[in-house]
């Protein structure tokens, strides 16, 4: 995705990578979903669904990589993102 105003995905994750102290959680994730897709992200406990999910919803910025939602950064575009994304945890963010 290059320009703001591109929506052809809904949601982009570039080389995403998350890590708490020594675990990395999420290791260079990469995926597209285009505007109207679905996506269902299942896995074991501590696989790092929810982090990718927080992360692509701006509640957790990574430790390296970029996500888009409609075509606007997340990191910076916080208030935009809110706009075109829902996310309901299993617990309220700390």
């Amino acid at each position: 995705m290059t320009e703001a105003n591109s929506h052809s995905s809904g949601i982009e994750v570039r080389e995403l990578t998350k890590s708490f102290g020594n675990h990395r959680a999420l290791r260079g994730i990469n995926l597209q979903v285009a505007g109207g897709e679905f996506l269902t992200v299942f896995g074991p406990n501590g696989a790092g669904k929810t982090t990718l999910l927080r992360a692509c919803a701006g509640l957790q910025p990574p430790t390296r990589g970029q996500a888009f939602v409609m075509g606007h950064p997340v990191l910076g575009g916080e208030e935009l993102v809110r706009h075109h994304i829902g996310f309901a945890p299993d617990a309220p963010p700390a």
